[in-house]
């Protein structure tokens, strides 16, 4: 004899995308636990740390999911004027449309971008010794000073990258435009 489950839901809309059970609510909860136990073994500002690795994990992940579901809903929706949409020579005419630049085209980042990211590093590297010197003082040792040090390299590549690409692509986009004119 077959047993028969009544649905869980008579709800005949959408279903809500999260969805928590008892099961992740107890999952939660000794997530919670161990990183609290956590604290006594590693410090405050190692927790925290290791709490925005994997919020920037689950940012990624959750950004990921939705650009990949918009991107089908777009493919879904047709004549609405979205990018698979296919027009008409006459469509075209009517038309206005602005003239396209070239920020769409991939380029090389150029020796300029390499020189600057190194300049940066460097930087980065003399600024953190330096900051780290006067911060730690009598503390200082071998390990905590080259370890600062490293990081503020990677703070300093990073920084000059963001900063050098930036202001080329800004540049490159202000000339293209002053071209047009």
């Amino acid at each position: 004899m077959a047993r028969f489950h009544p649905p869980l839901s008579t709800n005949a809309g959408p279903r809500s995308r999260f969805r928590f059970g008892l099961r992740s609510l107890l999952l939660l909860v000794g997530l919670l636990c161990v990183a609290l136990a956590a604290i006594k073994v590693v410090s405050w500002l190692s927790l925290g740390m290791g709490l925005l690795i994997i919020l920037c994990i689950a940012a990624h992940v959750f950004g990921n999911s939705l650009g990949t579901k918009l991107r089908e809903q777009s493919r879904q929706t047709e004549g609405d004027g979205g990018p698979d949409a296919t027009y008409r020579p006459s469509d075209r005419a009517t038309v206005a449309f602005a003239p396209t630049t070239g920020l769409s085209e991939r380029r090389p980042l150029g020796v300029i971008v390499v020189v600057v990211v190194g300049l940066g590093m460097l930087g980065g590297a003399v600024l953190g010794y330096w900051l780290l010197g006067m911060a730690l003082e009598e503390r200082a040792n071998w390990a905590n000073m080259t370890l600062g040090t490293a990081a503020f390299v990677v703070l300093g590549g990073f920084s000059g990258f963001a900063i050098c690409t930036f202001l080329k692509v800004v540049i490159g986009a202000n000339l293209e435009a002053w071209r047009d004119n």
